[in-house]
């Protein structure tokens, strides 16, 4: 995840007021960005994929370990596919 890492989380309860407050910014900008970005690449997602995303809460408290975009044959109906691994954690 680019916009709300888990990096950030972390210095967002950062001892340091000054990086808290710049993490917060962060953290604000970030949220504000990714609703509009999934919005126009989430056509792009295999449904099964979109579904569970969706079922999940948008995977909040996931990790997301890998994500591939798989190119079959030419000529087969559905070429390209998608393989997604996450794990529900919490911290």
């Amino acid at each position: 995840m680019r916009y709300l890492t888990y990096e950030l989380w972390n210095r967002i309860n950062s001892d340091l007021a000054k990086e808290r407050e710049k993490s917060h910014l962060q953290w604000s900008k970030g949220s504000k960005e990714y609703p509009e970005i999934f919005e126009n690449i989430k056509h792009r997602l295999p449904k099964k994929i979109l579904n569970v995303y969706m079922k999940e809460h948008r995977f909040h408290d996931f990790h997301l370990k890998d994500f591939q975009i798989i190119h079959g044959k030419e000529g087969y109906k559905n070429p390209v596919s998608a393989s997604l691994t996450v794990i529900f954690t919490i911290h």
